[in-house]
């Protein structure tokens, strides 16, 4: 089994956004294999988040699941929001009896240029707050993890501000090239494994 997580905001105000980036990509994975990513209709309680009246309402992530080159695998899109993101990757580990080595977290990072992917055994959260989320999350930074540049704010601008602002006219093309090459490197990352993956994308 292998958890293929794609970090962002829901809602349409988040969608475009250079934070949303993991959700884009596991979009297009959800489009390649014809899936449909949704709520599942048995999640365990720990998906699940109290509604105003008190009851359950909603849930704490999307998912599809398919068979790829005989492997099983769950894309998830996280709805607790990027800086909660590990309140549905642990539970949905848990549930599905997924080892850290065997989960893909995929998120933006500043410290890249726009468009460029890095593919990592492990690290640090580099002051990424959804991946510490997942981190503390699952008790350890020993997992894969996919990052995608969106470059670094101008000087000008807040940070904060900068990753939920849209992409430049003239950083669309780079970026719709690098969400395929995301997708691309998860596939690679399921069939080939971690070493192909990395000797291939991290060029």
């Amino acid at each position: 089994m292998r958890l293929v997580v794609g970090l962002g905001n829901p809602g349409a105000a988040y969608a475009v956004t250079r934070h949303n980036l993991g959700f884009r990509v596991v979009e297009l994975l959800a489009k390649r294999h014809s899936l449909r990513l949704r709520a599942a209709k048995r999640w365990p309680p720990a998906f699940r988040r109290p509604s105003a009246s008190g009851g359950q309402a909603g849930c704490r992530a999307l998912q599809a699941a398919a068979a790829i080159d005989s492997e099983q695998v769950v894309f998830l899109q996280p709805l607790t929001h990027m800086n909660n993101s590990g309140d549905s990757v642990g539970p949905a580990a848990s549930f599905y009896g997924v080892e850290p080595s065997q989960i893909l977290v995929i998120f933006d990072d500043v410290y890249l240029p726009v468009g460029r992917l890095r593919l990592r055994r492990s690290g640090s959260d580099g002051g990424h707050r959804g991946l510490k989320s997942v981190i503390d999350a699952l008790g350890t930074r020993s997992f894969p993890r996919l990052r995608i540049g969106i470059g670094e704010p101008p000087p000008w601008q807040d940070a904060v501000e900068y990753v939920l602002s849209p992409f430049e006219p003239q950083e669309l093309p780079v970026i719709t090239e690098a969400i395929a090459q995301a997708a691309d490197a998860v596939e690679a990352w399921i069939t080939r494994g971690i070493e192909w993956a990395m000797n291939e994308f991290n060029k």
